[in-house]
């Protein structure tokens, strides 16, 4: 088969999305399809063709709106550090292209133009590849609507949702018509011929009347992260092994993942002399996570965003993972399988007792689990897990039986089964 994933937003550094699809690309080549991976860039337009691997599709937008959002994301990247901070002297150096990125989260913006520009870059490449799939990934929204807008006679559409859009739990708070998301939502859902989607939106559309009608062409699927970690990246973090090292990778922001409970817990083992170093490795919006490291500077490190190849190197150095879930009861985050993929001792904080990433880390084997919605002090015990675990690590061999319907090649063979070719 000849597919086409469509990402919307793709550049050379990927982010979790982009990671998942061009991984879920390359596995659909190696059995035998062709495959190519197709968004918007931040960095020059570009085709990457490589041996074994997916076609790369980079385009460039032209819109002013798309063009002040690279322009924001190459000066953040320039200054390195802090988000907030470098996103603060943006807005002041450049005012009407800050302007332009505050109006797109505005209900006034409409991205009619981003829309239009993605389905011309789609009909182009189907008349070069001849598509026989066309695969929408969400988020963004928008990447739906192009491939769905484009309407490729012949090709058979699939929508592999990994957020929530209709139903996503921060965004309906503060809608003004949460109902509107829905029937936007599902119209796109009507012309879909398949939907890959998550199993806790699975559970939620199962009760919803506006989402049932659809049912019958959804399945759930695991985020397809289980696989053997191999990376030429280099560790930006220098770990003194006087330490117990523990490392979050990934955004931390008080909106969705407060750290506060985690940081009161380090912060007594700290004062009891432990040594520990905590690091954080990423985008941090927490001001929590702020005050601590300027209390604790010795035992709590912020290191800004890196390359993600840098960052599983220092995944794969540390001692141990730290994972903070978030308060959002229908969205896994997919760190939590590229945790497990390293087979890492891992201390997880559960902060609702209906996370959804709860019965995959009951599975875990090397997991202390914190539930910050009980009220327990757990600090000697945590204190006895690192004495206890450190330096201990699974073999992927075992990590890939827990995780079956995780892995690369399961979701791919969902693909290809729900196209009738297996």
């Amino acid at each position: 088969m000849k597919i086409l994933m469509f990402t919307g937003m793709l550049n050379r550094t990927l982010d979790a999305n982009n990671k998942i699809a061009c991984e879920l690309a390359d596995t659909l080549v190696r059995n035998g399809h062709t495959v190519v991976v197709c968004g918007l860039s931040d960095g020059e337009e570009m085709v990457e063709e490589e041996p074994g691997r997916a076609v790369r599709v980079y385009y460039r937008g032209h819109d002013p709106v798309t063009l002040a959002k690279e322009k924001l994301e190459r000066f953040v990247a320039g200054k390195g550090g802090v988000r907030g901070k470098a996103v603060r002297e943006f807005t002041l150096r450049h005012p009407l292209a800050a302007a332009a990125v505050f109006f797109s989260y505005t209900k006034l913006y409409r991205d009619d133009r981003v829309v239009g520009r993605a389905v011309r870059v789609i009909r182009n490449l189907h008349r070069k590849y001849d598509f026989d799939v066309a695969i929408a990934f969400c988020a963004p929204f928008w990447s739906v609507k192009s491939v769905m807008r484009a309407m490729l006679p012949g090709v058979t559409g699939i929508i592999i949702q990994l957020d929530p859009w209709g139903l996503h739990e921060m965004e309906i708070r503060v809608c003004s018509d949460p109902q509107k998301r829905i029937r936007q939502e599902t119209a796109l859902f009507k012309q879909a011929d398949h939907i890959l989607t998550t199993r806790p939106l699975l559970k939620q559309y199962e009760q919803n009347e506006a989402y049932r009608p659809f049912l019958g062409k959804m399945e759930w699927m695991d985020f397809p992260n289980i696989r053997k970690v191999w990376t030429a990246g280099k560790n930006p973090i220098d770990f003194d092994r006087n330490y117990t090292h523990i490392l979050f990778a990934g955004m931390m922001d008080d909106r969705y993942r407060n750290p506060a409970c985690f940081l009161q817990l380090a912060e007594k083992l700290i004062e009891q002399n432990v040594k520990i170093r905590v690091h954080f490795l990423g985008t941090n919006l927490s001001d929590r996570l702020f005050e601590y490291a300027g209390r604790y500077p010795e035992n709590i490190v912020l290191h800004g965003s890196v390359p993600v190849d840098d960052a599983f190197a220092a995944m794969q150095a540390c001692d141990f993972l730290l994972n903070i879930s978030n308060t959002i009861s229908n969205m896994v985050p997919s760190k939590i399988f590229d945790y497990f993929s390293l087979g890492k001792p891992m201390i997880n904080v559960q902060k609702i007792a209906d996370c959804p990433a709860a019965e995959y880390m009951r599975r875990y084997p090397l997991c202390f689990n914190i539930e910050e919605f009980n009220d327990r002090d757990c600090s000697e015990e945590l204190r006895k897990f690192l004495q206890e675990k450190k330096g201990i690590r699974l073999n992927f061999e075992e990590i890939r039986a827990l995780y079956e319907t995780a892995t690369p090649e399961y979701v791919a063979g969902q693909i290809e089964a729900a196209l009738g070719h297996n």
